[in-house]
């Protein structure tokens, strides 16, 4: 019986697991189709790896960059009590936002998370399973693009180009 429930609990993980990772390709699809620069699974302070870091891990690194036009997005399709997990993922920003699919959490939980500052981003269609008094420390996934848009935009951020070596052409008589 323990090898079935062991078997059991391990399939189970394996298929949080992958939709932890569609979700996480859903929503690096939709920042590609909006053109945001953006660092998935970056390595930042303590060894942590945020799921997105906005515009990416080399502004994130530069200490003269300012706070101000740096995001960090951590996902969890569901919230319970993991949400605390995000607030240690990036240490150099204050204010940090959490995607995830859980439909209508307690007000308490999400007023403990604006206290921790920290906002909720949600598809339209699940912010309409929470309260209106919850809608302060929610954004939709829309309105965390416009975000993001706007402050890559102010911060006036081009990531450096990826610079591909040409292979040297091999000399004559060789």
């Amino acid at each position: 019986m323990d090898e079935f429930i062991a078997f059991s609990l391990s399939i189970h993980q394996a298929r949080k697991s992958r939709a932890g990772n569609a979700f996480e390709n859903h929503l690096e699809y939709l920042f590609q189709q909006y053109g945001l620069y953006y660092s998935r699974n970056a390595i930042t302070e303590n060894n942590n790896k945020p799921d997105f870091i906005f515009p990416d891990i080399r502004a994130y690194s530069d200490s003269g960059f300012t706070t101000e036009y740096l995001t960090m997005l951590g996902l969890k399709t569901s919230v319970k009590e993991r949400w605390r997990q995000v607030l240690s993922e990036a240490d150099r920003l204050p204010h940090k936002y959490l995607a995830t699919l859980e439909p209508g959490i307690s007000v308490k939980q999400t007023d403990q998370m604006q206290t921790r500052k920290l906002t909720l981003v949600l598809p339209s269609e699940i912010k309409a399973t929470y309260k209106p008094e919850q809608y302060p420390a929610i954004l939709t996934v829309g309105e965390f693009i416009k975000l993001v848009e706007d402050r890559q935009i102010s911060s006036a951020y081009t990531p450096p180009m990826l610079v591909v070596k040409k292979p040297k052409k091999p000399k004559k008589g060789k």
